[in-house]
């Protein structure tokens, strides 16, 4: 029994290790009037390239994400972004 467990215990690592892929993500966070996005607002919204909400990043478990974040705010502000993680089991 012992020995079962280990082995299937290896193929599911090799298995996730062959099929991890690496993802390259660039982001250009920057404000747009409100008006060029939709033509309603006035106000500047921050945006990552050009869309609001941001773009998905999708990835699976063991995938390596690389990402570029350019900050291109228009007045010299710092940015971070709030990474959040959702699971779903399809």
């Amino acid at each position: 029994m012992h020995f079962k467990f280990v082995v299937s215990l290896a193929t599911l690592l090799l298995a996730v290790a062959v099929a991890s892929k690496n993802l390259y993500y660039d982001f250009d966070i920057k404000y747009i009037n409100g008006s060029e996005f939709n033509g309603v607002f006035k106000k500047k919204i921050l945006t990552v390239n050009g869309l609001f909400p941001g773009p998905p990043i999708e990835a699976m478990v063991g995938d390596w994400l690389h990402v570029t974040v350019r900050n291109n705010i228009q007045d010299g502000q710092n940015t971070s972004i709030h990474w959040v993680q959702n699971k779903f089991i399809i």
